[in-house]
């Protein structure tokens, strides 16, 4: 989740995540974390497909 997000407010994306059931990951960039730090977004992805 993206702490400084304007697009959705963080709040509306943590009660969204814990609705679907979802793993996440918390990261202080805006709404487009995985083109600001794509580092932990490329982690949690390679961590989710093995």
């Amino acid at each position: 989740m993206a702490t400084e997000g304007r697009n959705i407010p963080p709040a509306a994306e943590q009660w969204m995540a814990e609705r679907a059931g979802a793993r996440t990951l918390t990261v202080r960039a805006p709404h487009a974390v995985a083109v600001r730090d794509p580092g932990p977004v490329t982690d949690l992805i390679l961590r989710a497909a093995c």
